[in-house]
């Protein structure tokens, strides 16, 4: 699963430490640092 946000945001920590505890495989993709390309959000 991947997980796109910024690193910053508790909203997403959160969220990456509770799937994380669910068992999720998770990879995070920082949406400033690691620039989407279009084809990728269509």
């Amino acid at each position: 699963m991947i997980l796109y946000g910024l690193p910053t945001c508790s909203d997403c920590n959160r969220a990456r430490k509770d799937l994380a505890n669910a068992g999720h495989d998770l990879a995070f993709c920082d949406v400033r640092a690691d620039l989407i390309s279009e084809d990728k959000w269509l």
